[in-house]
């Protein structure tokens, strides 16, 4: 982030041959060019003290110039406030370089990042980079902070980065540091889906957001634009999905930031890469700025002719293809004995997930589809589950998989429409018909959530119902013990058939999402806005 930094800030003059000694070694550099072929940072190692544990170190570089983060805990037991040069920082033979550490004013247990750029300063990417560095900060107790400014030194290594550094940060001109506690004994998946709520009116003065134009992104502490995707706007209050490539580690806190450009810069973009993307429903134009494909594991969005959005289809029994529609993707078109299904572009990572998806159907001569979505399972061997489902003719699932199904249920395979899960092993059906609510055919929007490797949960949801919502309607199917199919291959399939029954079946969109550390998505607070 292109933050206020100051001139150079020299180290403390040293006295006694001791000093002078210490001095020469801690600041003998090795950076060794043995290219690799990693573009992402590898930190080797990173020491401060034992009450300033170091949390990471980065170094980035292109053809200008590099960045340094530093980040650590304030294990102090007390407050700490830095100066505006709060860290200062040396590398190779080359000069000090200064910058700042956020939060400014860090309690005790804030995870805090000092960043500072090195204009002029080009590293080879891939080498391995030695530092040196000092982090400067008073001590604070009961609001008061002591005039007595510490200097602590540390040292780290690292492989250089060769990410882009600055290009983002030309157009922000004010930024909030946001730290995102996760409070669980473990880590977050990584990537994870981080979902933070801006309130307008407190950032009234910076932000500029109408559906069609929004000025904000979200950076990390080295320049990166983070994916994200607004969901919706509720009287003020954004909901907004953030991707955090690395996720957060158990009992840990990260760092990032809110970025806003000048109120007459428009940041929406569908690329994923820069900007912030957006519910495909609420621009103008129909899904111009929806980059849900950047940020989420899968997603599909199948309406207004968006078309099949990456996905894959397939036929498995019949003749009939499926079809990119207005109303999503036509699974079945009408005549019995259909089976069809499709693959998303990428696979489904092997950890605890959430998955959501709506679908629907129109007319036909009677209401007997049904559908499946498997996870897990081997898509190079297709079943068929005619035998346990009896009413969608034509479902097949991927073998070996966790799946959940929607069909029929009453006599004559007519009855109210529930939600299942299909126990393969011992080839029944899961479900509980008595605490599930009826559904009217035309609006379906199921969830499958599985949280570990020995508990699934599935049911319905409201189609309005924000994605954060990880209940379901009413008592839902769960099925818990060891589930061998869980994380058995990275897939996700969705298909669709009909049986002596039938009508036109239509996917209309999928989203699957990281399940948050024990059902708990980690907390989120804002700093105080300061001008770039």
């Amino acid at each position: 982030m292109r933050l206020k930094l100051q001139s150079t800030v020299e180290f403390l003059t040293t006295y006694g041959w001791a000093f002078i000694l210490i001095a020469i070694f801690i600041s003998v550099v090795v950076v060794l060019l043995t290219p690799s072929s990693v573009t992402s940072l590898t930190p080797s190692s990173c020491y401060i003290s034992p009450g300033l544990p170091c949390y990471s170190f980065s170094v980035f570089s292109n053809s200008s110039e590099s960045t340094v983060t530093v980040s650590f805990l304030n294990n102090l037991g007390t407050q700490m406030s830095f100066p505006n040069n709060g860290i200062t920082v040396k590398i190779a033979n080359y000069k000090n370089y200064t910058g700042v550490c956020l939060p400014a004013n860090a309690v005790n247990g804030a995870l805090v990042s000092c960043v500072a750029e090195m204009p002029g300063l080009s590293l080879p990417v891939g080498s391995q980079a030695y530092s040196v560095f000092t982090i400067s900060y008073n001590l604070c107790s009961q609001g008061s902070c002591s005039s007595v400014v510490y200097n602590t030194s540390g040292s780290a290594t690292a492989s250089v980065s060769g990410l882009a550094l600055t290009s983002p940060f030309s157009r922000i001109v004010y930024y909030v540091p946001i730290t995102i506690t996760n409070s669980q004994n473990t880590a977050t998946p990584a990537p994870f889906q981080q979902m933070i709520q801006i309130t307008e009116s407190s950032f009234s003065n910076y932000i500029n957001y109408n559906n069609n134009f929004a000025n904000f992104e979200f950076l990390t502490q080295t320049g990166q634009v983070l994916p994200a995707w607004i969901e919706n706007n509720n009287s003020g209050t954004l909901t907004v999905w953030v991707k955090l490539p690395n996720g957060i580690p158990a009992s840990s806190k990260l760092i990032i930031y809110l970025g806003f450009a000048s109120k007459t810069t428009n940041l929406l973009s569908s690329s994923g890469t820069t900007g912030i993307g957006e519910a495909p429903q609420l621009s103008s134009t129909y899904a111009q700025y929806d980059d849900g494909a950047s940020v989420f594991l899968i997603y599909g969005d199948f309406l207004n002719t968006a078309g099949f959005d990456g996905w894959t289809p397939y036929v498995t029994s019949g003749s009939f293809t499926p079809q990119a529609t207005p109303y999503g993707i036509e699974m079945t078109n009408d005549v019995g004995s259909e089976g069809t299904h499709i693959l998303p572009p990428n696979p489904l990572p092997e950890e605890p997930v959430i998955i959501e998806y709506s679908w629907n159907f129109y007319g036909g001569t009677g209401p007997t589809d049904g559908e499946i979505l498997s996870l897990f399972g081997n898509t190079s061997s297709i079943v068929s589950y005619y035998p346990i489902v009896k009413c969608g003719g034509g479902l097949v699932a991927s073998a070996n998989s966790v799946m959940l199904m929607v069909e029929p249920v009453g006599m004559n395979c007519s009855g109210t429409y529930i939600p299942a899960i299909l126990d393969t092993v011992n080839n029944k059906i899961v479900s509980d018909v008595n605490n599930l609510p009826s559904i009217t055919p035309q609006t379906y929007t199921e969830k499958l959530i599985v949280s570990s490797s020995t508990s699934v949960e599935a049911g319905v949801v409201n189609e309005s119902s924000a994605l954060d919502n990880f209940s379901l309607i009413n008592v839902p199917i769960t099925m818990s013990g060891s589930i061998p199919y869980v994380f058995h291959f990275p897939t996700l399939m969705v298909a669709a058939g009909t049986g002596g029954g039938y009508d036109y079946n239509y996917v209309k969109w999928l989203i699957a999402m990281a399940y948050p550390p024990s059902g708990i998505m980690p907390s989120v607070s804002f700093g105080a806005v300061t001008s770039a």
